[in-house]
């Protein structure tokens, strides 16, 4: 087709789309997208190091040293940005549950909290008080329904009598030991008297869980807990609980073992754990914590402890089991925030993690069962707590001195009855962002048990708020989008409020009508975004749109690009964009940060200026396009625009030529005394996609795709392996027997799920005998390792060393090592993760 006949643009297609309308698609989808990345980062995971309804999946990559500073900056703008966002969530939200008086039905619960404040403390002494002191405070609680223990008393007492039988003893040389056995233990032993005590009382004593970070376990021996716990699809089917989206624990504080007297059919444990979010308050808790030990026996307990508020209620209510009603959507939730979802039908009950629905508590007295009370709480099994409602409206507050003194027996009658020390600042936690203050964490536990009772719940379930958000997103867009191109500025300003009124302050008051929560934050973002676009748009762009489409190509056009598009008017049409099978490489100077600290600016322009020059050359001799330079780095690909069916081999000729060149320019640079540098060249064939793409005002015909960014990262895999040259096993396979390779690795690089198999590239044609067969034998090495057989492994790579050494041995041999030493688990693919960019 002759060139003249070929138009590559029509300006009258584009003057007739409404330009208001796609802006605010673009935006609308642009925050959309940011609104996902906000979420993911936000998204809770399965950790207690972690804040509670906001933990996070994140990832850090190890970022190059010439950008490690920007890069940490734009990580602490970020982080900083998703909080502000997920704060003035929180705070919208909190002003709803503020005034939530209308979930509050009937008269309250009877909830007493006793506390050890500072007038107690005063009266009868410092803090821990003897166990002593305590029996007689709890034997005026006899008539309360159930008790919780939310102090932790996991140190003896060392006031107890036995403790001084040796002392007294010695000290008057007497053998007493006979008498004393003669003694009522309780006399003896503080603890046991106490223990005593708690054993004639329904009493659910507290206990720590958290996670040892050099992982190892501290678990907290007992019986087994004196409840059943099982969850169900909505189908019935049972699911195991190893498959249930649990918060985990390796480690506990518990009570003393004479006081933990589990065998005892009326007595209990929940834990005390109190969450802070990403902002720094406890608006949530987990009505459920998985303890993982791998020492746990049968005989033990059975590893999910439930909150202590919650093991209360069934206590009192007298049910017998936990039933944990599961979403019925079965999520898998990864560091990108893909879902895999099915329906009930299609749900393997074996596989997991399943998210919550809601936990009913069921008392079952043979084969047949009652449902006592439904529970509503997040995906996550979290229950919201509501600030602003700690106060004697909901519960009776009672010194500990008080008590002991006997002024309040008849007040405990039948009543859910919490003990805590709050003289403590330790025991303080803050809930609200309209109030600075902070207030015991015992009051926490006594307003979830207020609202577990009364079934006064608020849920706040984040898949459900994603897409009540993503759908605000889109709908403020469109709409104001619509109004502006078709009713013209001021109708666009009048839809502007119309959306924040009605689409999002009235859905949200809607939403949470019906007992949930809905981040509101962003869609008033995109609304705004959208608006302040549309008048850029009106002022800057329109009148300058028609002229700027008809001279586009012709100013942003390279020149080589253009020459071959004229002898090729039929390939016009791909520059919109094309997928293509492609080779890409990248290249970088090792250590250039070092290199750049010792350089004058323009020393270091020349240099850079030296070493670019002759390396994009050989780029484009070997029919390859030099893409960019990113600082000291090169990009560069085949076979786009012009064919190369050679271009695997075409690329990887060019790095060994790279490294040829170097050495040569190194002998120039070390008789000037500049520094001796080293590159890195990761290389990857596959289909990507290739185009002219850019700004309004400059585009570049560029490559993108998956397979370019396995390039980028195998270039950075240099560092880690000792290596100049590095590609993926789909070159490989391209270049076939005309160049030889080592096999490196079996790598999981960042920002990838699947696996690659990654090859050293160490020559073209036949390499010399003795290089052979230690190639030959180290592949022999990887095969074993790959197999799991590590002793052999071993062996074969001793002898290797024993030949010659290398970075890659060394790396192996510290493998095999830890491997030989402490097995990887039997998924184990042989796949090695690699976090570094």
């Amino acid at each position: 087709m002759p060139a003249s006949t070929t138009k590559i643009i029509s300006p009258n297609k584009r003057q007739t789309l409404p330009h208001p309308l796609l802006l605010g698609l673009l935006v609308v989808i642009v925050i959309a997208a940011f609104n996902h990345i906000v979420f993911i980062h936000n998204f809770p995971s399965n950790s207690l190091s972690d804040s509670a309804s906001s933990l996070i999946y994140r990832s850090n990559p190890t970022t190059p040293e010439s950008s490690t500073e920007e890069r940490g900056m734009f990580s602490a703008l970020f982080d900083g940005l998703c909080r502000v966002i997920l704060m003035l969530d929180i705070g919208a939200s909190e002003i709803l549950i503020s005034y939530t008086h209308y979930l509050d039905t009937g008269d309250n619960v009877k909830i007493a909290v006793i506390t050890v404040d500072e007038a107690s403390l005063n009266q009868i002494g410092a803090w821990p008080w003897s166990r002593r002191t305590l029996t007689d405070l709890f034997s005026h609680l006899k008539s309360a329904a159930v008790i919780g223990l939310n102090s932790i008393l996991n140190e003896d007492d060392r006031t107890s009598l036995k403790y001084y039988v040796e002392s007294i003893s010695n000290l008057f040389g007497l053998d007493i030991a006979q008498d004393i056995s003669l003694v009522d233990p309780l006399e003896l032993d503080n603890d046991l008297l106490f223990s005593r005590t708690l054993t004639r009382l329904k009493t659910v004593e507290g206990l720590f869980l958290f996670n040892l970070s050099d992982g190892s376990h501290l678990h907290p021996k007992g019986a087994k807990l004196p409840f059943n716990i099982s969850a169900v699809l909505p189908s019935g089917d049972k699911v195991d609980l190893a498959n249930v989206f649990f918060r985990q624990a390796n480690a506990a504080i518990a009570n003393l073992p004479v006081l933990r007297r589990l065998r005892n059919e009326i007595s209990s444990e929940g834990f005390v754990n109190l969450f802070a979010n990403y902002s720094g308050l406890v608006q949530s808790i987990p009505l459920f914590i998985s303890h993982t030990d791998d020492t746990r026996t049968p005989e033990d307990e059975s590893g999910i402890y439930p909150s202590l508020p919650l093991e209360m209620v069934r206590m009192n209510l007298g049910a017998t089991d936990y039933v944990i009603h599961l979403t019925g959507r079965q999520q898998v939730i990864n560091l990108l925030g893909r879902r895999q979802t099915g329906t009930n039908s299609a749900i393997d009950p074996s596989v997991g993690p399943f998210l919550m629905d809601h936990i009913s508590l069921v008392r079952r007295v043979g084969d047949t069962s009652e449902n006592l009370l439904d529970i509503r709480v997040n995906e996550f099994g979290e229950m919201i707590v509501r600030p602003r409602f700690f106060s004697s409206d909901t519960f009776q507050i009672y010194p500990a001195w008080e008590v002991l003194d006997g002024r309040h027996n008849s007040d405990f009658s039948d009543s859910y009855v919490l003990f805590d020390v709050t003289a403590l600042s330790t025991s303080n936690v803050q809930t609200s962002f309209l109030s600075a203050d902070s207030i015991p964490g015992v009051f926490v536990q006594a307003r979830m048990i207020n609202d577990i009772v009364q079934g006064n719940f608020i849920t706040h379930r984040l898949e459900n708020d994603y897409y009540w958000q993503q759908f605000l997103i889109l709908l403020s867009g469109i709409a104001i989008s619509l109004a502006f191109t078709y009713g013209g500025n001021f109708a666009g300003v009048i839809s502007f409020f119309g959306i924040i009124v009605v689409a999002t302050v009235g859905v949200q008051v809607l939403v949470f009508r019906r007992g949930a929560l809905a981040g509101q934050t962003m869609p008033i973002f995109a609304s705004m975004v959208v608006i302040f676009s549309q008048f850029l748009l009106s002022y800057f762009i329109d009148k300058n749109d028609r002229s700027f489409i008809r001279n586009a190509f012709s100013r942003s056009v390279s020149p080589s690009i253009l020459e071959f598009l004229a002898k090729n008017p039929e390939r016009i049409s791909s520059i919109g964009g094309e997928q293509r099978n492609m080779t890409v490489l990248f290249s970088d100077i090792r250590g250039f940060t070092a290199i750049s600290e010792v350089m004058t600016a323009g020393k270091l322009a020349r240099f850079l200026n030296e070493y670019l020059t002759p390396m994009s050359d050989l780029v484009m001799k070997n029919m390859g396009t030099v893409d960019k330079f990113i600082g000291d780095a090169i990009m560069a690909f085949w076979n786009a625009p012009t064919d190369d069916p050679e271009h695997a081999k075409n690329t990887a000729r060019t790095a060994l030529e790279m490294l040829k060149c170097l050495e040569d320019m190194q002998e120039s640079w070390s008789q000037r005394g500049l520094p001796k540098i080293s590159i890195g060249c990761g290389i990857n064939s596959g289909p990507m996609f290739a185009g002219y793409m850019g700004s309004e005002q400059r585009k570049n015909y560029t490559v993108m795709g998956d397979n370019v960014n396995i390039a980028s990262r195998l270039e950075g895999l240099n560092k880690l392996y000792s290596t100049n040259i590095i590609i993926s096993q789909s070159t490989r396979e391209t270049l076939g027997a005309s160049f030889f390779c080592r096999v490196l690795d079996k790598v999981r690089v960042s920002g990838r799920l699947g696996p690659v198999t990654i090859y050293e590239l160490l020559g073209e044609g036949i390499p010399d005998e003795a290089l052979y067969e230690e190639v030959v034998a180290f592949d022999r090495v990887f095969t074993l390792y790959q197999k799991r057989e590590f002793v052999a492994a071993t062996s074969l790579l001793q002898e290797l060393i024993s030949i010659r050494s290398s970075p890659i041995y060394d790396l192996y041999m510290n493998r095999l090592a830890v491997y030989s030493a402490l097995p990887p688990p039997p998924e184990w693919d042989g796949v090695y993760t690699v976090n570094q960019k």
